[in-house]
């Protein structure tokens, strides 16, 4: 903070259910600094039985469950695929870009929110 003459605006950070590094992202929220996370998609966090849990509680992919699990922390999510298919922007969402199944899972994340004993039990999968 001493050596910068610009505040940054957005830290880009790995982020997902095993990793979560509470203190960058307290950091920035505590400094008005947007928190991205990335490579939040992974087959581990999608195959926890955790994830496959809610995936099944709410009807939803388990993708869905955990982009509604960042995006409920607004926390910015831009996962990657190299399946353009994969691919949507959501211009009025906190994702910029969402990798799940289909365009038509990515758009549902917005139509249900997680339960705070759900959030808990995902914040609980930190490695």
């Amino acid at each position: 903070q001493e050596l910068a003459k610009v505040k940054p605006h957005v830290v880009q950070n790995h982020y997902d259910p095993f990793n979560q590094d509470r203190e960058v992202l307290s950091f920035c929220r505590k400094r008005g600094i947007q928190f991205v996370a990335y490579s939040s998609l992974n087959k581990a966090a999608i195959n926890h039985p955790i994830i496959q849990d809610l995936a099944e509680k709410y009807h939803r992919t388990p993708a869905q469950i955990i982009l509604k699990w960042l995006t409920q922390q607004d926390i910015v999510v831009l996962p990657r695929s190299i399946n353009s298919n994969h691919i949507v922007s959501h211009q009025s969402t906190p994702v910029v870009m969402l990798t799940c199944y289909t365009t038509e899972d990515n758009i549902n994340i917005f139509g249900f929110r997680l339960e705070d004993e759900d959030m808990n039990a995902i914040q609980q999968m930190r490695v």
